[in-house]
């Protein structure tokens, strides 16, 4: 029992900036609706890194994908270095979320929610790059606190005297795996959206 609340309690973390993500999904959604044609392809572009409504390009979104998932790293990766950047972390996964729920709305305006097309197309992309931010904001928050303890925290805390040195080699060798992990998600995605042209156009 007590195994089983230490795990419970260590993925509370990840429910939280999951459940902001899907607050963020939902507003994102709704607003798709209230939004022009052409605010809601901006938005869809700064938030998600995918364009609507263009020609397809296989270069050109892979490089979206890349850069908008590789920005959101770099903006998590400094932020777990900050004593005070937790808030900051808690709304990128809402910033993320609306994204997610603009492209979610814009895809099921173009093709059935219900179509094997549309899972295709929006399903691989926008899982991947959920799974990235939330574990991406998970491990910048875990080292944010980790910061703000030692800055703020009582001094002469029981805390291990090694753990300070080490952990930052750590959480950069960690996000070094996660930029690897970026590009392959990114790539995969592109090719998802290459095979949903192939056959939508066959």
């Amino acid at each position: 029992m007590r195994t089983r609340a230490l795990d419970f309690r260590r993925s509370l973390p990840l429910l939280f900036l999951g459940g902001i993500f899907l607050a963020g999904a939902l507003c994102g959604s709704a607003l798709y609706d209230t939004l022009s044609e052409e605010s809601a392809g901006t938005l869809m572009l700064l938030l998600s890194g995918m364009p609507a409504g263009e020609a397809f390009h296989f270069w050109g979104c892979l490089g979206a994908v890349f850069l908008s998932n590789f920005l959101m790293l770099a903006l998590l990766f400094l932020c777990g270095f900050c004593a005070v950047s937790q808030p900051v972390i808690a709304l990128l996964p809402f910033v993320k979320g609306l994204g997610f729920g603009l492209v979610a709305a814009g895809s099921a305006v173009l093709l059935s929610p219900y179509s094997a097309f549309f899972w295709l197309r929006f399903f691989p992309g926008a899982f991947f790059s959920t799974v990235l931010l939330l574990l991406c904001a998970r491990r910048s928050m875990e080292l944010s606190l980790f910061v703000y303890r030692a800055v703020f925290g009582r001094r002469g805390g029981s805390g291990s005297p090694g753990e300070g040195r080490f952990l930052p080699a750590a959480y950069t060798a960690h996000y070094l795996s996660l930029m690897l992990l970026c590009a392959g998600g990114s790539l995969l995605s592109a090719v998802f959206d290459l095979i949903y042209e192939a056959v939508s156009s066959a």
